[in-house]
């Protein structure tokens, strides 16, 4: 467990370097966001994770993704190029949705959150994966298993 949890912390160093350098959070920011989701994923890594774990876990990701963007509109990105640190934040988000769905695969409202997030971020993540079955209300899924 601690081994898997290390390697996804080793995973973010280049996201979270560019985070600094790209100016949307300090050193000590990026300290207690790397204390944070360690936590996180020690909670999701555990034997009897909860849907809950999961839930919180997007929501800190989300509010973090808010913060970057909100940070990113007051610093002058005009004619730069979008770095890691510009998509990392949402590609984690939907990171944690797939191993949520994953566990708790016939739980709609969690497929449901998660295809409204591929909306409001402009993303197709949750359309590549299949709905639970039975599940007819999932408008924007390519295809059922």
């Amino acid at each position: 467990m601690a081994d898997t949890v290390r390697y996804m912390m080793e995973e973010m160093i280049p996201e979270l370097e560019d985070m600094v350098k790209q100016q949307y959070f300090s050193k000590q920011e990026v300290k207690q966001i790397v204390k944070r989701r360690q936590d996180f994923e020690y909670l999701l890594k555990r034997r009897a994770a909860l849907k809950e774990d999961f839930l919180r876990y997007i929501e800190y990701e989300s509010k973090l993704e808010e913060l970057r963007q909100h940070r990113r509109k007051g610093l002058d990105t005009r004619g730069k190029k979008k770095s890691i640190a510009d998509y990392a934040i949402v590609r984690r988000i939907h990171f944690i949705f797939e191993r949520a769905v994953r566990r708790f695969r016939s739980d709609v409202a969690l497929w449901t959150a998660w295809l409204e997030f591929c909306r409001a971020s402009s993303s197709s993540a949750a359309r590549q994966e299949a709905p639970p079955a039975g599940h007819s209300g999932c408008s924007g899924c390519s295809r059922h298993r």
